[in-house]
């Protein structure tokens, strides 16, 4: 990382942030070039999940080349900056590389879509239970997280934001 003192070195930290989000972006390389798709996921045990729809470019993409990148972000506002072309923007990211796979097996695909509504939807609010159709009908993939890296430009009492 060229800039290390913007690195998020604790782990901990790290996994805290992903936890804490709800969209990520994930990359994969298609017949066209680079293709980044927003997902909801859930991460458990050095592992991002998504799901999607059973068929389409990111999974034609995954089956031919299971490498892929998932990014989480959070922006900032832009502040003034004594460098470059004097405004720099706060924000907190994580670099997810890896490996994804589609989980197929029923009742594991069950219980991840379980966990990532558990995610989403506050204890307190009643959805239906899932059906078994539309288990079926959806596409869960696993991605083995190989490394992660974390950044921030943190905002500080000295920085003056940009209004807007």
């Amino acid at each position: 990382m060229r800039r290390k003192e913007r690195e998020i070195v604790d782990k901990n930290e790290i996994i805290d942030f992903i936890n804490s989000r709800y969209v990520g972006i994930l990359s994969v390389m298609s017949d066209d070039g680079p293709y980044a798709i927003p997902l909801n996921y859930f991460y458990d045990d050095g592992c991002i999940y998504v799901h999607s729809a059973m068929n389409g470019k990111k999974i034609d993409s995954i089956k031919k080349d299971n490498r892929v990148c998932f990014l989480v972000y959070a922006d900032g506002p832009q502040i003034l900056h004594e460098k470059a072309c004097g405004i720099s923007q706060i924000y907190k990211s994580v670099i997810c590389f890896g490996n994804i796979e589609i989980v197929s097996d029923f009742d594991s695909k069950k219980d991840i879509l379980i966990r990532m509504v558990s995610k989403f939807v506050p204890e307190e609010y009643h959805y239906s239970s899932m059906k078994d159709e539309n288990i079926n009908s959806t596409n869960i993939m696993k991605i083995r997280i190989k490394k992660m890296t974390g950044k921030e430009n943190k905002l500080s009492s000295n920085h003056t934001v940009i209004d807007r």
